[in-house]
């Protein structure tokens, strides 16, 4: 009998890897050229945050980058290094 653990593997590979990337629904929002959730989402962790007397500075950030795309109205995103600078800008929590 030949042995069927190296194609099942192989099968179970292909079927795990092989998956069209997950396209969030807020990146479906801007490529739509929709307005986004980003204030139920990561404008209430900023709100939460503010009223607790704490930063979210992360959460802000995010909400206003979304916010630029959404004014941009064109779909576009911005380039991976542009976001990492952004982040890499926000002051340190300790």
């Amino acid at each position: 009998m030949p042995p069927i653990a190296g194609p099942a593997i192989a099968f179970g590979a292909r079927r795990l890897f092989n998956r069209r990337p997950i396209i969030f629904s807020l990146q479906q929002d801007l490529q739509r050229r929709k307005p986004t959730e980003v204030d139920y989402v990561n404008g209430e962790i900023v709100r939460l945050a503010g009223s607790v007397g704490v930063a979210a500075p992360a959460n802000e950030l995010v909400v206003r980058l979304v916010r630029q795309l959404e004014q941009r109205g064109d779909g576009s995103f911005l380039r991976r290094d542009e976001v990492i600078q952004r982040f890499a800008e926000l002051p340190t929590v300790r």
